[in-house]
């Protein structure tokens, strides 16, 4: 009826006396994907280590003061300088004139990542320009 599936291997697909079946391309490339797998992991390792031990350090910058309708708009960035990141971090706003706080606002940004920045706004009903503007981190914590 039919012919067997099955065939023999052919004599050149058989490797020589002394040779290895594997050829040298995937030792090659296999080597590189095992350093690549160990320098990730390693990465990984030491920023988790490294990491963990950080402080969360912020400061924060005003990028600009815009008016907006009836409102005054403060563009902030956060720097996190620190080592660790930091989750739900809040900004304070407060106009003062002299020991009188005439408004304040308050901004939370969600992640700040370590040794990096995010940005963020205020909203002001008066005039910042025309006050002191004090600005503080009020509270964050860990991811």
């Amino acid at each position: 009826m039919g012919t067997s599936a099955t065939s023999k291997p052919r004599a050149q697909d058989r490797p020589r006396e002394g040779e290895s079946a594997t050829p040298l391309s995937e030792w090659v490339a296999a080597a590189i994907g095992l350093v690549v797998v160990l320098a990730t992991l390693a990465c990984l390792a030491w920023l988790a280590i490294s990491g963990r031990d950080g402080r969360v350090e912020p400061a924060v910058q005003i990028v600009s003061i815009e008016r907006q309708g009836e409102q005054h708009h403060v563009r902030l960035r956060v720097e996190n300088a620190g080592a660790a990141p930091a989750a739900a971090l809040r900004v304070q706003g407060r106009l003062r004139q002299g020991a009188q706080v005439v408004e304040e606002a308050e901004v939370e940004l969600d992640y700040v990542p370590a040794r990096s920045s995010g940005e963020a706004g205020l909203f002001f009903r008066s005039d910042p320009r025309r006050f002191a503007l004090e600005l503080s981190v009020r509270s964050y914590r860990e991811p």
